[in-house]
């Protein structure tokens, strides 16, 4: 990607039409944003596409923090916050139920379901949210894996709960 490229929408320019990239595999890409509507409903388009933008966004801020000191001890919400936004986890939770599963059935599990998705450690890796969670709170990184594990199963308790009153789901 060009520099200039991640700008155009915001300067009024003409967006690169994926229609006309050459085919993949023999077909012609299509359009994500605008067909995400043909298979979930308006919420849940609204919602992927909007994590997806959020991912977009993340890789650019990425680029621009490599090599920052996070000052986790003023910033204690920058771990959630990073984490949150690189790691999809509002597409993914809406993903995991079909479709045609009405709003009601799921919405209210959704927050529970993205702080379960949104946590991973890579290895060395420190701008992840165990690593700075860690600092924030002056634990080790196993402790912090700890206190993430304890929330993870108070998130799997509360959704189980919700969700058995929705068999479609």
């Amino acid at each position: 990607m060009r520099q200039g490229d991640k700008n155009r929408h915001w300067d009024g320019e003409p967006q690169i039409n994926l229609t006309e990239l050459a085919p993949v595999n023999g077909q012609v890409l299509g359009s994500p944003f605008r067909e995400i509507r043909q298979h979930w409903g308006t919420v849940s388009s609204n919602l992927i596409l909007t994590s997806e933008m959020d991912y977009l966004t993340s890789t650019i801020i990425d680029s621009v923090i490599k090599g920052m000191k996070i000052q986790t001890s003023v910033a204690p919400g920058f771990p959630k916050f990073t984490c949150r936004m690189t790691g999809i986890p509002c597409a993914y939770a809406i993903m995991v139920f079909p479709p045609e599963l009405g709003l009601t059935s799921w919405i209210q599990v959704a927050p529970d379901f993205m702080h379960y998705i949104d946590h991973e450690e890579l290895s060395g890796g420190t701008l992840n949210f165990l690593s700075m969670s860690a600092d924030v709170n002056g634990i080790t990184k196993l402790e912090a894996l700890r206190k993430l594990a304890g929330e993870m199963g108070q998130c799997y308790q509360r959704g189980s709960s919700l969700l058995r009153s929705s068999p479609g789901a």
